[in-house]
């Protein structure tokens, strides 16, 4: 029985070794921008052999190798490929809100790797609302035009 359980253990030690020469790690996000358009550089170290395709699943664009954008719901195909170890993203956000949440996902295959992130936004707040005004102003031109119609009949009857 022990002359198996020397081999079997010996396997399973060189196994577990050469595990972390396959194994890949996504060590960094960063994104540069102020208000919706940012470049988000993705850095995997670990990466020693093949392509990955790289999705940012936030709210938004994303620009393909090609200069379109798509959907974010979707990877980009070959971004970052051995001996590389990242690369730069152009990304558009929907909304203007000052924090996005998201995640990263590196692809090969069927292997996923999957880091989270945050976009922190600077956008200018918005104009404030002429709606309340354009309200008051219709208001008084009525209360005017009212005013107006009332004293002509009011002449009117004076004449007669």
């Amino acid at each position: 029985m022990k002359p198996l359980l020397l081999p079997a253990v010996s396997i399973l030690a060189l196994i577990l070794l050469s595990f972390p020469a396959f194994s890949q790690e996504m060590t960094s996000i960063q994104a540069q921008g102020n208000c919706r358009d940012f470049s988000i550089t993705v850095t995997a170290e670990g990466i020693t052999e093949g392509c990955w395709d790289v999705k940012l699943d936030v709210p938004g664009q994303i620009k393909d190798k090609n200069g379109n954008w798509k959907s974010t719901f979707f990877y980009v195909d070959r971004v970052i490929c051995a001996p590389e170890t990242g690369a730069v993203l152009d990304v558009r956000l929907e909304g203007t809100q000052s924090s996005v949440e998201g995640t990263a996902k590196l692809r090969q295959g069927s292997k996923i790797v999957e880091m989270p992130f945050t976009i922190v936004q600077a956008c200018p707040e918005p104009p404030a609302s002429l709606e309340g005004f354009w309200v008051l102003f219709a208001a008084f031109a009525i209360i005017v035009i009212f005013g107006w119609i009332i004293a002509w009949w009011w002449k009117q009857g004076k004449k007669s």
